[in-house]
């Protein structure tokens, strides 16, 4: 069970995983007194979390609306992609090289659940074992200053986790792609993975992009 530091806390790492993982959109309000219900909490610690949540630019507080989830900045979002591809794709390739077979092994169990997820439609469980897929990736390349550079670079942009539930379709496509990225890896082939994984990442960004327009679009032409 994880444990908190404080109420701020927990309702701040759960109002994150909530809109990471799509249960909040971008535009969506966000009630801070059903919060508190749903999380058996006060609305000091609920309005604490959402302010921290503002700093980070993840939700914005408007006068007479209240707290909403941002729309993407695309400037912001394409920078942050560059800079993903460079650390990740580096972090791919010296996994092939350091990776341990046990790590290995995982990785295998990893990439055939995903498939077993996608032929079920379990979208929320493909969503996990995808992070946990890419998070031992770059978590076994061997160097912890690079580990702690990609995963602040997530925190940076972390709504990119929320590929299958902001375009369904990727969940059918997402399989050969994770295969090709395991037998690089598998192989010790350091340019196959990143290439493997540059792919994979430059695909889901593009269809990511087009359903933020048309979710953009959308808002304004309802307003």
């Amino acid at each position: 069970m994880v444990k908190f530091n404080t109420k701020a806390d927990m309702a701040y790492e759960t109002l994150r995983r909530d809109i990471i993982e799509g249960k909040f959109r971008p535009g969506d309000k966000i009630n801070i007194a059903s919060v508190a219900r749903e999380l058996q909490l006060s609305g000091i610690p609920i309005r604490e979390a959402l302010q921290r949540l503002e700093s980070e630019g993840m939700v914005e507080n408007t006068p007479h609306i209240g707290f909403r989830v941002t729309q993407p900045d695309f400037a912001k979002y394409t920078d942050v992609f560059a800079v993903r591809q460079l650390l990740e794709g580096e972090a791919a390739a010296l996994c092939a090289k350091n990776i341990t077979p046990e790590a290995v092994e995982e990785m295998g169990r990893l990439v055939e659940e995903m498939n077993v997820a996608t032929q079920a439609d379990e979208m929320d469980l493909l969503t996990k074992l995808n992070y946990q897929f890419h998070h031992l990736v770059y978590s076994s390349c061997g160097n912890s200053t690079l580990v702690r550079l990609v995963e602040q670079v997530w925190s940076i942009y972390p709504r990119t986790r929320s590929i299958f539930k902001m375009v369904p379709q990727r969940m059918a496509e997402v399989h050969p792609e994770h295969e090709a990225i395991y037998q690089a890896i598998k192989n010790g082939d350091s340019e196959g993975a990143r290439r493997a994984l540059l792919s994979h990442k430059q695909r889901s960004y593009d269809l990511l992009v087009n359903c933020l327009v048309e979710d953009q679009d959308a808002l304004e032409n309802a307003g």
